[in-house]
């Protein structure tokens, strides 16, 4: 059953959209810096800082799982608002706590609200009735997550200041909000028994099809070499740039591109 029928289609939907541009606006906020902020704030080695960042991924996989499991017994929407309220309490953790295992921790504590809120986001857009605007939605999805990008590369170097406590809290605060607007604006929404069935039987064919398998061990690396780049580039920038923060505004110029071309 989809999240929101015909009727309500056009306002959640601008709730979702709205949710994705908050969101890449805090997540951009942080990724950039949190390399360098680690390293300058939290006196980590680069090994130490790697061990923090490679945290993120793995419980983000566990947590889309997971979050695709809750979705279809307990409904979308209450998912969407954990992840977010989750990865809100992660964020605020990287300015106020120190260590390299409980920073660990709290990158594990992100992945998994960030596993848990981006899929359930798509999942719900994706319940749009008709084909013609579920493609046209996920333009106008793209669109919206690198307008965040783009603007959270501005805001931090030309506002913020660069890597300091402060861009967490406020990502934090971001997070707790699109929570907020996603447990008051949206319907829960659950997947019927039939539909559980008939999802269960698109996984085990998912494992049959030998090209999508080779496609995702691409994908697999793909994303493991772009991991890196949010590792390197920001402690590159931090060494041979007077100010590091303008590293921010490689994302910027990145999002602006897939934007207009």
């Amino acid at each position: 059953m989809a999240i929101f029928g015909n009727k309500g289609a056009g306002a959640a939907m601008k709730v979702l959209l709205v949710s994705v541009l908050l969101a890449h606006l805090g997540t951009y906020m942080v990724v950039p810096l949190l390399p360098i902020f680690l390293k300058l704030q939290k006196d980590l080695t680069i090994s130490e800082i790697g061990i923090v960042l490679a945290a993120t991924p793995f419980a983000l996989q566990a947590g889309s799982l997971l979050g695709g499991w809750l979705a279809d017994r307990i409904g979308r929407r209450t998912v969407i608002v954990a992840g977010a309220w989750l990865n809100a309490a992660a964020l605020a953790g990287y300015a106020w706590l120190d260590g390299l295992w409980i920073l660990t921790g709290i990158s594990l504590l992100s992945g998994l609200g960030i596993g848990l809120h981006a899929p359930s986001i798509k999942a719900a857009i994706a319940a749009i009735p008709s084909q013609q605007d579920q493609t046209l939605i996920f333009s106008y999805r793209g669109i919206a997550a690198n307008i965040g990008i783009a603007s959270a590369g501005l805001l931090t170097y030309f506002a913020l200041g660069g890597p300091s406590a402060r861009i967490f809290y406020i990502a934090a605060g971001l997070y707790l909000f699109i929570g907020a607007i996603n447990g008051l604006l949206l319907s829960q929404g659950k997947f019927t028994q039939a539909r559980e069935a008939a999802l269960l039987r698109a996984y085990r064919e998912v494992f049959r099809n030998r090209a999508f398998l080779v496609f995702s061990l691409a994908a697999i690396l793909l994303w493991a070499l772009y991991t890196q780049l949010t590792l390197v580039v920001p402690l590159r920038a931090e060494t041979v740039l007077p100010n590091p923060g303008i590293v921010s505004l490689i994302w910027t110029v990145n999002s602006l591109i897939v934007i207009f071309v």
